[in-house]
């Protein structure tokens, strides 16, 4: 089941990334292009006639006073670069004013790869059969030593973000991204932005900042974008169920439920069969033999020895997935399930379905593999550093999504967010990890 990135109508093929092995990043049902929003530059009172008071020698020293003003202001903004471009608000969206000074922000800086060219060829090589380079995977040690962003840097914008009065709460393992957290005004005052809020058609609301952020000259170049100053993307869920259908009776003539094909192997329960008859759906079970794992479960190969990092955005309850299994398996799979929150994930419940879902369809089909299934804020940064989280740690050989979304609408509503989502695509190429995206519900274009 996919997810929609709501944000605008312009409708365009999606690009599968390289290092990537997705069958097609699902695209969102209405994307547009924003219009640039216009910054206005306030005036200040006009001045006083000099000529009223006779005043030459005032009119000379206010003009000087002006001039080094002037002079101040150009020296300062000088030494500032900026780093990528404001966010522009939804369709239909209206500023609402500054957002509560005190408010807590938590954002990231991506810190420039020294050769993010090199990883792409290196990643390149490493999955082409007869390259010297194949299966040569690398640890994500050697792939931030060859080409990560380099220590001196990291360091270096790490100092200017504690002198800004910004709370540094952590470096990722590939040292890609700098975790950042501090108070709206702070945030503000050290990226030299504005953030305010904003109300959008169909009550929701959030925040953005419509001034690019800045920074020092000596430490710009080392940023490739700032992540975290909106929530202008958001995803949804599109799972839709299906209506309530009156009581099926299970004939024989009826009954195409497939048997067990291997101990071990996923087999629908009766309630499970009756439920994807009522509604049209299909089991697990049906659909692992459409996709020819039956032949893989008779030879007993059950997904024994692979690790699974499991994308996800929302919390699923880990009671449900035991009463899947037990309907599958007569036992629980639980127990091969681990969590990761990330950033402080900390939401409990049921969600909205979707999660559970995808953890089901792993725990069926590959029912002796480990899931990790890494959580994290519904954020444009939050889902940049699961990602991120993922790859750095290089837990799981496979990493398996159905949140996406269009790059378009990624490069309109979080600047920077798929330059680093290749980067991290790439690295996870060049580690042996496969990463495997939902084609989606809506198709490819």
């Amino acid at each position: 089941m996919s997810r929609r990135f709501d944000l605008i109508d312009r409708r365009r093929p999606s690009r599968t990334r390289r290092g990537v092995r997705p069958s097609g990043w699902p695209l969102p049902t209405a994307l547009v292009a924003l219009p640039a929003l216009a910054l206005s530059v306030l005036a200040g009172p006009a001045p006083a006639d000099p000529g009223a008071a006779g005043g030459v020698t005032r009119t000379a020293m206010s003009a000087a006073r002006s001039s080094t003003a002037a002079r101040a202001s150009l020296e300062g903004a000088s030494a500032l670069v900026r780093v990528g471009q404001a966010t522009a608000l939804p369709r239909g969206g209206v500023a609402t004013g500054a957002i509560a000074p005190d408010r807590s922000v938590q954002l990231g800086l991506a810190i420039t790869p020294r050769d993010p060219s090199g990883l792409q060829a290196y990643a390149d090589a490493v999955s082409t059969p007869g390259s010297p380079e194949y299966h040569r995977f690398l640890t994500p040690a050697e792939v931030a030593r060859r080409f990560g962003p380099t220590r001196s840097s990291v360091s270096a914008v790490e100092r200017a973000m504690r002198a800004a009065g910004l709370g540094v709460t952590g470096v990722s393992a590939n040292r890609l991204l700098l975790d950042l957290r501090g108070r709206a005004s702070t945030v503000e005052a050290a990226l030299h932005t504005r953030i305010v809020g904003y109300a959008a058609p169909g009550g929701r609301r959030g925040f953005v900042a419509t001034v690019a952020p800045r920074l020092d000259r000596s430490v710009a170049s080392s940023v490739s974008a700032v992540l975290g100053l909106d929530s202008v993307v958001v995803a949804h869920s599109q799972m839709r169920r299906a209506p309530v259908t009156p009581k099926v009776v299970r004939t024989p003539a009826a009954d195409r439920r497939l048997p067990r094909v291997a101990p071990g192997a996923p087999a629908a329960c009766t309630s499970a069969y009756l439920a994807a008859l009522g509604g049209g759906g299909w089991t697990d079970d049906q659909i692992a033999h459409a996709y020819g794992l039956s032949s893989l479960y008779a030879r007993g190969d059950l997904g024994a020895g692979q690790t699974i990092a499991l994308f996800e955005l929302e919390p699923f309850e880990m009671s449900d997935l035991a009463a899947f299994d037990r309907c599958y398996f007569g036992v629980s799979h639980t127990s091969q399930v681990s969590l990761v929150h990330v950033d402080g994930f900390n939401l409990v419940g049921p969600g909205s379905g979707e999660a559970i879902l995808d953890v089901e369809v792993l725990s069926a089909l590959a029912p002796d593999a480990k899931i990790i299934v890494y959580e994290a804020e519904n954020t444009t940064y939050g889902t940049i550093d699961e990602y991120n989280t993922i790859v750095s740690q290089d837990r799981a050989n496979i990493v398996s999504t159905s949140w996406g979304e269009c790059e378009q609408a990624l490069d309109t509503g979080a600047p920077g967010a798929r330059q680093l989502e290749d980067y991290l695509f790439a690295e996870a190429a060049a580690q042996g990890q496969t990463v495997v995206s939902a084609a989606g519900d809506t198709g490819s274009d």
